[in-house]
């Protein structure tokens, strides 16, 4: 991902002054990391560093950073739905009432279960599924499976590396 000067992208000069000293005056506590983008460049990428805890369980102090594993869970639903909303308008994606199942074709087998064969996007982005789900399921702290919430890696190239 290609760095620009806060300037050249519309922004203060002193964004990541002004980011500096609304952490150290207690503005934004627990702020793990803040990574600004605009047209495909990175302005500012951001890491902090404190007290965090994975599903109630104190990890202790951390220094985040781009290789910090996070746990996202609900930012992820408001995430998506964003790009998804970006997405939409410039019709690179179905309509909400699009059946979930037809944007994946390698899980056509799941449309036998009368459930599942009902589904849109729409309830996927709402959260409406009203599907089990196993909130045991690994998390950064159980590091020895993969997290579907757990983003490595620079967060801005891991966004527009899914574009």
């Amino acid at each position: 991902m290609r760095l620009i000067a806060p300037e050249r992208a519309g922004f203060p000069a002193d964004l990541p002054h002004r980011l500096d000293a609304l952490v150290r005056r207690g503005g934004a506590p627990a702020l793990h990391g803040v990574v600004v983008a605009r047209h495909g460049r990175v302005v500012l990428e951001w890491y902090g560093g404190g007290e965090d805890h994975v599903l109630n369980t104190p990890l202790g102090h951390v220094d985040f950073g781009p290789d910090t594993p996070h746990d996202l869970r609900s930012v992820t639903k408001s995430l998506v739905a964003l790009l998804y909303g970006m997405a939409l308008e410039s019709g690179l994606v179905p309509e909400p009432g699009e059946p979930l199942l037809t944007v994946f074709p390698e899980h056509a087998d799941l449309a036998a279960d009368p459930r599942r064969a009902g589904l849109t996007i729409g309830h996927a982005l709402t959260m409406t599924m009203g599907l089990e789900w196993d909130e045991s399921a690994p998390t950064p702290a159980r590091p020895t499976a993969r997290s579907p919430w757990s983003w490595r890696g620079t967060a801005a190239a891991t966004c527009w590396s899914a574009t």
